[in-house]
């Protein structure tokens, strides 16, 4: 394993070197050596992206889904599988059918605009891509079809990828001197559980209430249809619209919450969790975490999801920061814990 790691790494400093000065290797080489260096880069390519990265990518270019084992014979291979997984078949949907709409009318709409970024969730060229005047949260609410697509891949996008509980030790941080009473972990806004699922098999015997807020409706599916591993997790209707009714809780989590918002709405959303915060409490933003140059391609594409369909934004840390005193917060801490997308926690608390 040791020498494989080794190869590895040896390859992709090579490629690296290779790529400061492209043109030296590839001027004077033929056809057939420029064939199989596209090919070889783009097969590797395919071989160490995660099932999120292929639903991202094949949304807009379909290629390399299928092997071809031999004449006239094919076979699947990761891309494949990540396609018919649920979250693959999910994704492409949910492209397909909410999103490419929005990138379609956006020329029309900075035209109308005069080529002004958008502020209104409600005037952005998702309402003019699908002709409502409703945002798309209100709008996947009276279209049940779409909620399906939807829901799946908010829970799937990042498969392969680590997770905030890989690389922080939450019950170090955040569960010292917990009992069966301390209110632990609130999961605000958290769809169908996922995170509390995950937090509640990575420290199975970490005392502390979790809960799951959510708005009434996903909390209706939530009883009816719990995911497994949903045990002993508390379901609590809750708009984070309004001020948050636990008081005390070591931590108030917000995954892919706040990038759907512009800035005053990310304010008001966090001034409402400061309602219940405690001197023990603490604010966990998980989002991504930009570098002002340089941003992953995942990253930027979400980024025109966010501007196309809310009048929102992936934010970099100082974006970010501003955000966060605005709310009346200081960072204590951001952890960073994937690479691909610059996913982090940022760890907030009031001034």
């Amino acid at each position: 394993m040791a020498s494989q790691t080794d190869d590895a790494k040896a390859l992709a400093e090579k490629l690296e070197a290779f790529l400061n000065n492209p043109r030296a290797h590839l001027d004077s080489a033929d056809d057939a050596t420029l064939y199989r260096l596209s090919e070889a880069a783009r097969k590797v390519s395919f071989a160490t992206e995660a099932r999120g990265d292929t639903v991202h990518r094949v949304a807009h270019s379909s290629m390399g889904m299928i092997s071809q084992l031999a004449d006239d014979e094919y076979g699947p291979n990761n891309v494949t599988t990540a396609l018919a997984s649920v979250g693959g078949q999910s994704g492409i949907s949910y492209y397909f059918e909410m999103i490419n709409q929005t990138f379609v009318a956006m020329p029309p709409f900075l035209r109308q605009t005069g080529y002004v970024n958008p502020t209104d969730p409600n005037n952005c060229p998702w309402q003019l891509g699908h002709h409502t005047d409703q945002s798309p949260f209100v709008w996947l609410q009276t279209h049940p079809e779409m909620m399906e697509f939807f829901l799946p891949w908010m829970a799937n996008q990042r498969d392969g990828l680590p997770t905030f509980f890989d690389v922080v030790d939450f019950q170090k941080e955040l569960g010292q001197k917990a009992d069966d009473s301390t209110v632990l972990f609130v999961d605000v806004g958290g769809a169908m559980g996922h995170q509390c699922i995950a937090l509640k098999q990575k420290y199975p015997g970490l005392p502390g209430r979790v809960v799951l807020q959510e708005q009434a409706h996903l909390i209706e599916q939530v009883k009816a249809n719990p995911l497994p591993g949903f045990e002993g997790i508390e379901p609590q209707v809750y708009d984070f619209w309004t001020p948050q009714p636990l008081k005390g809780a070591r931590a108030y989590y917000l995954r892919n919450i706040l990038h759907d918002f512009p800035n005053h709405k990310c304010v008001e959303i966090l001034q409402n969790i400061k309602v219940g915060m405690t001197e023990e409490s603490v604010v966990l933003i998980d989002e991504m975490v930009l570098p002002e140059c340089g941003a992953p391609w995942r990253a930027t594409q979400l980024d025109m999801s966010m501007l196309t369909c809310l009048a929102a934004t992936e934010r970099s840390e100082a974006d970010w920061r501003v955000v966060i005193d605005e709310a009346g917060f200081k960072i204590v801490k951001i952890w960073t814990y994937t690479q691909k997308l610059r996913d982090s926690v940022i760890v907030a608390v009031p001034k």
